[in-house]
């Protein structure tokens, strides 16, 4: 039996099994049957994408980071015999897994019709931003026209400049972290560089995501692929894992484009490669694992627990997945939480304090880890945080949100359902780089971190990135510059056959 019947076997098997035993779990409200059922649901997700892995790379990636923010905490408590610090009402526990099971559901039922549900007619066939319709040999040959030559020489150079102005701000923030802790970075850090080295600092990605969207060679990525890997490494010593961990899924997706989109001689990502990287896996969470152990040991003034490896592992899954409590949390303070639309408040509180809004209106602006924030604002993480202890959240330490406790508290849980599948659309037409133009591809990819960690973070962070305006500032600075290069080309040459 070869590999995808054995995977295709299994999802069947795991959807089969996972129904039946949901509305067992719902009917007993037993909430050991409803974990189990949830851990099914998502495994038939992971085969799914795995099944068709080359088309459902995207779907396979966020279920990943689905299992490590919002189920890695219950794996942990099933295998571990010790009691969760965060014990919550069994009415909660049954709601906080009906709200999973609803978005795993609704991911993979969602993504399915759009795989089989043809849109691309009409207005839909046209809406290539940056991008025109062309036959398969001129698609083929676009990536050495003058327009992305010129875009991914502006784009390569601009990367290189500011890179180091993104690494300054990044030792300035390793540097505070080291003398006054982890937490204090949201409550009290301030920088002292010039605010013209922090914007060409935020500059670096942008240009990057640009360059990688004209499909450079190998030979000419590799210089902009180090420098990013680079700055990935050197966001560890801010104490924040997710900078590190989603731009190596970003690396991996991207390479695994490359093997479907412009290539080249020789693929982007072999089966060597894939093998290496899986070997690599048990040492990348050991090496978080011992990060995590010692990331808030200033700030707290608690030491690293000791404890054999497999304590070690369950207190590893157990951090990384308390996503899942937001979720309860959510229902526990329902009544306290403040009636506004918190799946928009990400996008709602950017268009109104940013910097060309600010300019004409007087919308309040509230600090990060004020009371003001917790109260009066639209972001969720602070108010469920505040609410938790106010303490704590002055503290500076923060839950962190999730899109599916945001979705229900705005729209019950059919809202989880359609922001679930809000997502699958996203995984399956924005990234389908196929005769997709520049910045079609550089947007997408300055989204794409939003859209991964959404089971830990913000509903609608994705759309906060679309509409950023430094984004579209280095978007169009770029065009700029390739276009003046172009006409210089173009004058130089008509001279030259004058």
């Amino acid at each position: 039996m070869s590999l995808v019947r054995i995977i295709n076997t299994v999802k069947y098997l795991c959807y089969f099994l996972c129904m039946p035993l949901f509305v067992i779990g719902l009917l007993l409200q037993n909430v050991l049957v409803l974990d189990i059922s949830v851990l099914l649901a998502w495994a038939g997700n992971a085969c799914f994408g795995m099944q068709k892995i080359r088309k459902r790379a995207f779907f396979f990636a966020f279920q990943i980071t689905f299992f490590t923010f919002l189920l890695g905490r219950t794996v942990a408590n099933l295998i571990s015999s010790k009691e969760d610090y965060f014990t919550f009402s069994h009415a909660i526990q049954v709601h906080t897994r009906i709200c999973l099971f609803i978005a795993l559901i609704a991911l993979v039922v969602s993504y399915a019709l759009f795989e089989n549900v043809r849109l691309d007619t009409g207005f839909l066939k046209h809406l290539h931003i940056g991008g025109r319709k062309r036959s398969y040999a001129a698609d083929f040959l676009r990536y050495e026209s003058e327009e992305y030559k010129s875009v991914r020489f502006v784009s390569k150079w601009l990367l290189i400049a500011t890179f180091p102005f993104d690494i300054l701000v990044l030792a300035e923030k390793t540097i505070f972290v080291m003398s006054h802790g982890y937490a204090d970075l949201y409550v009290s850090y301030t920088s002292h560089l010039p605010y013209l080295f922090v914007k060409l600092g935020d500059v670096f990605r942008v240009a990057l995501f640009i360059f990688l969207a004209t499909m450079p060679s190998k030979k000419e990525a590799r210089i902009p692929l180090l420098l990013f890997f680079a700055e990935s490494v050197m966001t560890l010593g801010t104490g924040k894992r997710t900078n590190f961990v989603v731009p190596l899924i970003i690396f991996v997706l991207y390479f695994w484009i490359r093997n479907e989109i412009n290539p080249g001689r020789t693929p982007w990502l072999t089966k060597k490669h894939v093998y290496l990287m899986l070997a690599a896996v048990p040492f990348l969470i050991l090496f978080l694992l011992a990060f995590n152990a010692v990331r808030f040991a200033k700030s707290s003034g608690v030491q690293a627990q000791d404890g054999g490896l497999r304590d070690k592992l369950i207190g590893f899954f157990e951090s990384i997945g308390f996503s899942v409590n937001v979720i309860s949390y959510e229902k526990l303070y329902e009544h306290r939480i403040p009636d506004v639309i918190y799946s928009f408040g990400n996008t709602t509180e950017y268009l109104k304090e940013n910097v060309l809004t600010q300019l004409f209106f007087d919308f309040p602006v509230y600090k990060n880890q004020t009371i003001g924030k917790a109260l009066y604002g639209t972001d969720f993480t602070q108010t469920v945080t505040y609410l938790y202890s106010p303490t704590y959240y002055l503290a500076g330490r923060g839950f962190g949100s999730c899109y599916i406790a945001e979705a229900y508290h705005d729209f019950g849980y059919p809202g989880i359902a359609l922001w679930s599948t809000i997502y699958s659309a996203l995984l399956y037409f924005v990234y389908n780089y196929k005769k997709k133009g520049i910045i079609y591809i550089a947007l997408s990819l300055c989204m794409f971190k939003a859209v991964l960690i959404a089971p830990r973070s913000v509903a609608s962070g994705f759309l906060t990135e679309m509409l950023n305006l430094d984004i579209w500032l280095v978007i169009g600075m770029v065009w700029f510059g390739a276009y003046i290069i172009r006409q210089v080309k173009f004058t130089v040459r008509s001279r030259a056959s004058a």
